[in-house]
């Protein structure tokens, strides 16, 4: 079948599941290893580009993509993002699948995260980090994920009025949809049976029970993987929110620490264009920045404390160039440096910063 030059590959295609072949054979000693340690070593089929460090980065920013996409069947959106309700709307869930060695080896990759320092820039749910960190997950919790199934058992365990319930509830059975929109009975022939008011309590709470293990399965999977990896004795040191963190990095990108771990070549801190350079980062929004983080390190998430930094960014300047404002500036993603012109003025600098992380690929030089 035909397909757009910017779809998805299939997922016996996509760098997960090639990856998966290869390297999830291996025993779980292999990912054991310390900060800044490549495991593989990385070469794209068709493109240039000797792996110093920003084609492994590229491979695991290309797999994170692939992974937040449902057609590679190992996460989902989260109901509030389909139901555009509710907190959580840009975050994914476990899909319900039954490939639970996938999940392992998505454990294994995040703890080899953790030991790395090769952020994964996943957004998943917090309640799956939290089940992941060992704590108990609460109503609250869930209703990051599906306000609009907690919501509906919170209404039904409240109503005390036959004749309001009847208004409200009037088409439901005792079953539930799931993440892939599946209905699944909750009891034998749930489909058939109706929820009547006697029965509301019954059916809140085996919906409460279906909603909130829905995939504790894939959950305990991914543990799995990431405990071969990190002992759990240190996973359960971390919250949800701390397990995240240490494993995807922070989402925001802070310039006041990406300013304390930058250094100059061929410039001075205060030149002019030093200053351009800055002016236009903070008019990027956040996404921007992440591509700009992607177009100068192959990475979109900074890491999650100065510890973790295996090297500052680079400023360099590129020497005398004829009509500086008609130039570009060049990444080289393994070292984590930009070649930046000696723009004149701060549109110049900021326009063609801003073309070069859009319209640029990830990197000049790998």
């Amino acid at each position: 079948s035909s397909s757009s030059s910017s779809s998805p590959p299939p997922p016996s295609d996509s760098l997960f599941e090639q990856l998966y072949r290869h390297i999830m054979p291996w025993p779980a000693r292999n990912y054991r290893v310390g900060r800044h340690t490549r495991i593989f070593k990385v070469r794209f089929l068709g493109e240039g580009g000797i792996d110093g460090g920003g084609l492994y980065r590229e491979c695991f920013s290309e797999i994170c993509k692939e992974l937040m996409n449902p057609a590679l069947g190992v996460l989902v959106p989260c109901p509030n993002s389909k139901n555009d309700a509710g907190r959580n709307r840009d975050t994914f869930v476990p899909a319900p699948s039954k490939a639970m060695r996938r999940f392992r080896f998505l454990g294994r990759l995040m703890g080899l995260a953790l030991r790395s320092g090769e952020l994964l820039s996943l957004r998943i749910a917090p309640a799956v980090w939290k089940e992941l960190a060992l704590q108990a997950i609460t109503k609250e919790d869930m209703k990051g994920v599906d306000v609009l199934s907690f919501g509906m058992i919170d209404g039904m365990q409240e109503t005390k009025s036959k004749e309001t319930f009847d208004d409200t509830f009037d088409d439901e059975v005792f079953a539930g949809l799931r993440t892939d929109s599946k209905r699944c009975p909750l009891v034998p022939y749930g489909t058939r049976i109706p929820v009547t008011f006697t029965r509301r309590l019954t059916y809140a709470s085996y919906l409460y029970a279906f909603r909130k293990h829905e995939f504790t399965a894939q959950i305990s999977a991914m543990r799995m993987g990431l405990a071969e990896v990190v002992p759990e004795t240190a996973i359960v040191l971390f919250d949800g929110e701390e397990l995240q963190k240490a494993v995807c990095g922070d989402i925001i990108i802070d310039l006041e620490v990406l300013k304390r771990h930058t250094i100059y070549q061929g410039y001075s801190g205060n030149e002019p264009v030093i200053k351009f350079f800055w002016q236009a980062l903070g008019k990027f929004d956040n996404d921007l920045r992440v591509k700009f983080l992607q177009f100068a390190w192959g990475r979109s998430r900074l890491p999650p404390n100065d510890s973790m930094w295996e090297s500052s960014m680079k400023v360099h300047s590129c020497g005398a160039l004829r009509n500086p404002d008609a130039r570009l500036p060049i990444s080289h993603t393994c070292y984590f440096q930009i070649d930046l012109p000696r723009y004149t003025n701060a549109e110049a600098c900021y326009n063609k910063l801003k073309m070069a992380v859009e319209e640029t690929g990830t990197f000049e030089m790998g």
